[in-house]
Parts: structure tokens; C-alpha cells; sequence
């Protein structure tokens, strides 16, 4: 028994032959008794080539055609939104909203296939704007540019700011490092690199560090960019200084990485799992996420620069986000106050080179 169908743009019956019989129609979706097509976060009218309700993820400019009103180049899988047609901030955002658990309905209504198309597409090089990023100079001077140079694998792979450079201004003054500081004041200096985890607190802390941000061209806090980092903090020069070196690793992992979920207990990512045949790809992101036996930690897994250059050569997709790790260095006058300064002036913040810190820390991912 046997049953082969055709099907018109808009998922309309072109032709059948055989005698079998499938609720699946379109797509390879379920067709109810209605002839509405249930693409997961709602139902598609193949008569009418558009949808029954809006789109939920309103990325869409209109928020009912199916594909933009495309469907010879587009599909749109989950009732979500076309893929291909998002740009790349809107992807990230999506991606974001994935990985952060930000919208329910969105990791619900999504299979793992879905969710990594998506976040690829939030780091996909065309998708992007160049001209939105600042490459000139030897190092980024701001969180947007920070991203940029990641994002397009612009410089070396592993980035030093040391001394007065304007991201370590900001680390300095920000609300996160300040935390640091007075555990410093109050018990003392680390003895290994000790790993700060960012999580719904954090996030909400970065976003205070707007206000001291000293390059006027920021539009967004480098705290909010790194995310989880180590820290080491050390007394110098018979206590006259103390010490800040922060490493940070940022890659397609950490860009997709579920809140909550961190190394060590966590190692895995929903792309391993698919690459590994562990999945199939059509299980709900959320049905992946509440299984604490797959260990996820991201979405997408990681690549170095030589990976991703492998994957654009092989595939044509342009993904970029290699790993590119930072390490910011300075030291300061030691200060016996104990309260916090995050609401001091950069005047008051006077930092400088520390060129042996090396001597003092520990490496943090080989370096």
C-alpha cells in the first residue's frame, strides 16, 4: 500500500496516487479533520496560504502569511518564523529567548532542528552588518565592538587588555567587578582562578553599568557581553596594589548557553547530541532541556576559528563566532575602604599596566 502526494506552494493537494491513507500532510505535519496543518505553535489554512492565528515570535513584518509570502524559497517548519528570513540581530534575539529561557511558548513550541538553525543564523556573518562595528586599532574599545570582532573573527584569537585600555575601564567600574573588589577588601585575595557564574542576577547587574561606561560610543555594558569569566585578584608591591586579571572564552557555546547551566555538571549541546545521532532533531527544545540525563549546556557547541573556516568552506553558510578568548589585566592602589565604589567617577578610578601579572596568576584556557 502506498500513497505519494503533491502539493501546491501553500501546502493545497496538487496531486495523489495510491491508496493508502496518513494524517500527515504538508510539510509532513498532522492535517486535521479541517484541513488546517498544525505547525506546532499554530495551525496553517493551505487555502488561504496563511495562517490561523499571529506569529508569536513577531519577527515577521506581517504576522500571518506563511514564508513571508514565499514559499518557493521559504519554509517555516515550526509556525515560528521563516529562518532564512530573519536577520542577524533578530535571529540572535531569537536564540536568545531560546537559550534564556526568556519566552516559554518559544522553547515549548520549537524542535532542536528549529533551535539550532536559528542560532546559527544569529551568528552568521551575512546576516550581519559589518559597517555596525568598529575593526580599526589594535584591540575593541567597546561591548558592541567586542562582539563584532568575535562575531567576524576580526584579530587574534586571544585578545590582552592591560592597564588603562577602555574595556578594562569598564570591568573596573562595573557593578560585577565591584562585587569582587569588596570581597577582596573584606577576605582577601584568591589563591586560583575562581569562576563567576552569570546567571538572572548577574544579567540584571550588567545592565546597571550602563551609566559607566567611559567610551561615549558604548551601547552596551562589556559585562553584559562576557558573561561567566575567572577571576584572580592578587596584593602587589608590599601591599601598595592590588591586582585584577579577568579571562573570558567567548564562543558559539557560551552564545547559546542555557541559563542555569554550567560546566562540569553540564557539557553537552543540543547540536552535539543531533551530530552524534543521540537525537533526532524533531524533539521539543524544552523536552531536550528538562532532561537533566543529557547534560545539556547550549545550544550550539563550539568551534574554534579553524572549525568554523571548514564549516563556510564546506557548507557556503557563513558562521562565524570562533573561539576567541580576552584577558584583561590592571592594577590599582590598594584601598582599605571597604564600602563599595561602584558609584565613584572614573576620576576615581586610577589604573595601571600590570606587566609581570603572569608571574602572580595562574593560566586560564592555556594562556
Amino acid at each position: 500500500m502506498t500513497l505519494v502526494k503533491g502539493y501546491q506552494p501553500y501546502g493545497d493537494v496538487l496531486s495523489s496516487a495510491g491508496s493508502g491513507v496518513s494524517s500527515y500532510g504538508f510539510t509532513g505535519e498532522w492535517s486535521d479533520s479541517t484541513g488546517l496543518i498544525h505547525l506546532r505553535a499554530r495551525y496553517l489554512d493551505v487555502g488561504m496560504g496563511r495562517f490561523t492565528q499571529k506569529d508569536p515570535s513577531e519577527l515577521e513584518s506581517n504576522l500571518y502569511l506563511y514564508a513571508g509570502a514565499n514559499p518557493i524559497n521559504r519554509i517555516d517548519p515550526s509556525g515560528l518564523v521563516s529562518v532564512s528570513s530573519l536577520t542577524g540581530p533578530a535571529a540572535f534575539s531569537m536564540c536568545f529567548n531560546l537559550h534564556s529561557l526568556g519566552k516559554g511558548w518559544l522553547l515549548r513550541n520549537i524542535d532542536a532542528l528549529d533551535a539550532i538553525e536559528i542560532c546559527k543564523k544569529g551568528f552568521d556573518q551575512n546576516s550581519w552588518n559589518r559597517s555596525w562595528f568598529n575593526f580599526n586599532g589594535d584591540l575593541p574599545t567597546t561591548g558592541q565592538d567586542l562582539f563584532g570582532w568575535y562575531l567576524f573573527e576580526h584579530g587574534d584569537d586571544h585578545l590582552v587588555f592591560n592597564g588603562p585600555e577602555f574595556l578594562n575601564y569598564d570591568l573596573a567600574s562595573s557593578k560585577l567587578l565591584d562585587n569582587k573588589r569588596i570581597g577582596y577588601y573584606t577576605s582577601g585575595g584568591t589563591d586560583k582562578p575562581v569562576e563567576y557564574e552569570f546567571y538572572n542576577n548577574e544579567q540584571a547587574q550588567c545592565f546597571m553599568d550602563f551609566a559607566h561606561m567611559l567610551n561615549p560610543n558604548s551601547v552596551i555594558p562589556v559585562t553584559c557581553v562576557l558573561g561567566s569569566f575567572y577571576y584572580q585578584i592578587k596584593t602587589l608591591d608590599m601591599g601598595e596594589y592590588v591586582g585584577f586579571r579577568i579571562d573570558n572564552r567567548t564562543d558559539l557555546s557560551s552564545g547559546s548557553h542555557y541559563a542555569g547551566h554550567f560546566p562540569k555538571k553540564y557539557e553537552n549541546s543540543v547540536e552535539g547530541l543531533f551530530e552524534r545521532g543521540e537525537i533526532t532533531g524533531l524533539e521539543s527544545l524544552y523536552s531536550l532541556y528538562k532532561d537533566e540525563r543529557l547534560g545539556l549546556l547550549s545550544i550550539l557547541k563550539p568551534r574554534t576559528r579553524g572549525q568554523t573556516q571548514v564549516y563556510r568552506d564546506v557548507t557556503g553558510f557563513q558562521l562565524g563566532g570562533g573561539i576567541m578568548d580576552q584577558t584583561y589585566v590592571w592594577k590599582e592602589k590598594r584601598d582599605s575602604c571597604r564600602y563599595s565604589r561602584f558609584d565613584f567617577l572614573y576620576s576615581d578610578i586610577e589604573i595601571e599596566p600590570w606587566y609581570d601579572y603572569k608571574a602572580y596568576t595562574d593560566p586560564v584556557y592555556g594562556h
